[in-house]
């Protein structure tokens, strides 16, 4: 549990950095893949509790 909470702070920056900078990469995905990614992550946290 701890890691995907982890997981999904990383996320969460990755979105927020993407929306500051317009057209930017974070670890070679865009916006579209993180935001999917926070999704999910919540989905699987939601999940578990």
């Amino acid at each position: 549990m701890e890691e995907k909470i982890k997981k999904l702070e990383y996320a969460k920056k990755a979105v927020q950095s993407c929306l500051d900078k317009d057209g930017i990469l974070v670890d070679w995905h865009d916006l579209e893949y993180w935001a999917g990614v926070v999704v999910r992550l919540r989905k699987e946290i939601r999940e578990m509790l």
